[in-house]
């Protein structure tokens, strides 16, 4: 591969070492301009402590601009704070370019480089005690030296450093020298930090590092020759989805919360739009039921009971957003109540300064309480989370409330159900609030940030005091849109659902082949089925053979990854296939190919009967309907296009079942299918091969 100009190496980052999982934002930015960001998590693991970072940027303009994508993981010695291992992968614009790895053992570093299809492997010999520091983009490295550095002293001092180059070149060990420079408040957003300025130098390179010994924190890295500077923020940095999805995790790990699991995988909570639910719950309400927001509507009935009531009906929900005419202004509340520092009043008032419309006030204070007030499976009174800067789901919708009607606009807490994904509803906390008339009410969500429009995600159960009973009931999921993937685009599989075949050649039994959909998981931060295959057959053409196979299968039909371990006649040979981009690459017993297979394929090897199972289910079948499709044959990378025909529709019998099917031709193999897709029976005249569902 070849190395990034180093305008493009000098990126980000610093690091609190603590005893506790801790995660920091940091915006990158080039000639004064936001160019991306960078996010990192500590964790302890045992005696060491990991850090895992993702550094994603752009570089050059129009057709020129770069996706650059890092993905790097370091292990430490928590006492030391030396390094046990690294890894780095480069990615641009969504493909591999180069990975990293490198063990520290003693004096001894050994690293292997895989770019360009190739491996290089490098040892280097590291006096003691040597840290690490990758200049591409891993200023977190910077901030574990400069913790070893001597404030009492000051001065100049010097730390050996390697840096493990993603080249094919040798790296080496340098000196790296801090300098002290003097004390210096700084402002960063809206927080002043009393500083200490080091200026850096290292093969060459010369930057400016302003620390904070409080946090144990780089502040603001600079590199004047570049143009590039670093500087502390917030997840506010973050694209949207990125954003929404941190916050919604914390929410997740609040074990206190109630829960729902549901029937469907919805795809990502923020691209939510549409969802079709039917329910049966049990909530407990002192204040009254909120189904009737804006943004849904509710067939069926409520059972109400002494301080609960059992929900029974169907509830359509969908993404509301803020209508193009603009909110009618409306003077803000002069209140001369509670006129002490940090009451609610004040607070409000402090917030909302400068605004001339009820809108702009009400977004000023949700966004606040988004980035002010920390997320924490704590109940607290709004006086305290307003101290205390932190709060749970409801007592942060309190405040928000309280701060908004304090402005003269009428608000609400809505409470119900929340999507945090992955199939999983958390008991959650909101608020409405009247922009101009009983026809206005507007959802907005402190945790999420969302004030132009609420999503899908949302489903409002009550307003005020409320909550999920203890035994809640439960919910399943009948329709949902979402802006990614559409409700028509997935494939219909069910998690455990499983088909087995019997294959048959001249009327004899010769073994079986099976495939099982274990789970829905998050594959590169992708959704996706994964499903597991075998084969066992004793044949006189092709012996004996034993297989087990793994794919992950995007929601929409999309292969991602395919894994596959064959024994044939005792000699056993594993593939291996990853997507990277819209490209696959090939491994063969460990061994990484050059080449790439360029279009995204359908895996079908000489016995994948589910294989052909997957592709009938991404059609709606008609006859004469005509497509083409690509397919892999795994063992060997041969690629190929099939053109597949919907012939008729007629009647089989399976065991002993009248089953009505088309039958498809595809290169003169015949198959059997059902309306929604289903493999029942396959025959290929020319090989004498017959295979059926096991009924």
């Amino acid at each position: 591969m070849r190395r990034l100009p180093f305008i493009i190496q000098i990126i980000l980052l610093s690091l609190s070492l603590s005893a506790h999982a801790d995660r920091v934002y940091y915006q990158i930015k080039m000639s004064g301009n936001p160019v991306g960001y960078i996010t990192y998590e500590v964790k302890p693991d045992g005696d060491d402590l990991t850090m895992q970072t993702i550094v994603l940027f752009n570089i050059g303009q129009s057709e020129l601009n770069q996706k650059v994508k890092l993905a790097a993981d370091t292990r430490l010695n928590s006492q030391t704070q030396l390094p046990i291992e690294y890894q780095l992968s480069t990615y641009i614009n969504g493909f591999t370019q180069s990975t990293v790895e490198t063990t520290f053992e003693g004096d001894t570093a050994t690293q292997r480089i895989v770019a360009g299809g190739q491996n290089f492997d490098n040892e280097i010999s590291l006096p003691e005690p040597t840290y690490l520091v990758d200049d591409n983009f891993r200023i977190d490295h910077y901030n574990v030296v400069l913790r070893q550095f001597d404030f009492r002293k000051r001065g100049t001092q010097s730390f050996n450093v390697v840096t493990p180059l993603a080249v094919p070149r040798q790296p080496k060990t340098v000196e790296f020298r801090l300098t002290w420079a003097g004390g210096e408040k700084l402002t960063v957003g809206e927080t002043v930090y009393q500083t200490e300025w080091l200026q850096g130098y290292h093969n060459g390179l010369e930057m400016d590092f302003w620390f904070d010994k409080q946090s144990r924190r780089i502040v603001k890295w600079d590199m004047p020759s570049q143009s590039t500077e670093i500087l502390l923020a917030d997840d506010s940095v973050l694209p949207r989805q990125d954003a929404i999805e941190n916050r919604l995790a914390a929410l997740r790990q609040d074990s206190d919360l109630p829960r729902l699991n549901v029937n469907r995988e919805l795809g990502a909570a923020a691209d939510l739009i549409a969802l079709q639910m039917r329910l049966d719950l049990q909530v407990t309400v002192s204040g009254e039921l909120g189904l009737d927001v804006s943004n849904q509507w509710f067939e069926g009935k409520v059972h109400p009971s002494t301080g609960t009531a059992n929900i029974v009906g169907v509830l359509n929900v969908k993404s509301y957003e803020l209508p193009e005419r603009a909110p009618k202004p409306r003077p803000i509340q002069d209140s001369r109540a509670d006129e002490s520092p940090g009451g609610i009043e004040v607070k409000a008032r402090e917030i909302a300064a400068g605004a001339d419309a009820s809108y702009d006030a009400v977004e000023a204070v949700i966004h606040w309480v988004t980035k002010e007030i920390s997320h924490i499976p704590k109940m607290v009174s709004v006086e305290e989370c307003l101290s205390n800067k932190s709060g749970n789901a409801l007592a942060r919708s309190r405040l928000a409330v309280e701060l908004i009607r304090s402005l003269g606009v009428p608000a609400n807490v809505l409470g119900g159900l929340l999507y945090t994904n992955n199939g999983v509803f958390v008991q959650h906390h909101w608020v409405e609030v009247n922009l101009g008339g009983n026809e206005d009410w507007l959802a907005m969500d402190p945790l999420t940030g969302e004030t132009e429009g609420i999503g899908a995600a949302h489903v409002a159960l009550w307003r005020g005091n409320g909550r999920l009973a203890a035994k809640p009931g439960k919910m399943e999921v009948l329709d949902f849109q979402s802006a990614m993937i559409t409700w028509q685009d997935l494939i219909p599989l069910q998690v455990s659902e499983r088909n087995q075949y019997t294959i048959e050649r001249d009327g004899g039994p010769i073994g079986k082949s099976a495939n099982r959909v274990e789970r829905i998981i998050t594959h590169d931060g992708i959704q996706c089925y994964q499903i597991e295959g075998a084969l066992s057959l004793d044949d006189e053409v092709h012996g004996q053979i034993i297989a087990h196979s793994r794919l992950y299968l995007t929601l929409n039909g999309k292969a991602l990854y395919y894994q596959s371990e064959m024994d044939v006649n005792g000699e056993t040979t594993s593939y291996e296939y990853t997507r990277e981009g819209t490209r696959f690459r090939f491994t063969k017993d460990g061994e990484r190919f050059k080449m790439w297979v360029e279009k995204v394929p359908h895996f079908i090897g000489d016995f994948s009967f589910w294989g052909w199972d997957l592709i009938f289910r991404q059609q709606e079948l008609s006859t004469e309907l005509q497509w083409e499709v690509n397919l892999l044959n795994p063992r060997n990378a041969a690629l190929r296009s099939s053109h597949i025909i919907v012939e008729d529709a007629e009647e089989i019998v399976v065991n002993d079942q009248e089953l009505s099917c088309f039958r498809i031709n595809v290169d003169g193999q015949l198959f059997w299918v059902s309306s929604v897709g289903r493999l029942i029976r396959y025959h290929d005249p020319e090989r004498k091969l017959t295979a059926e569902l096991d009924l």
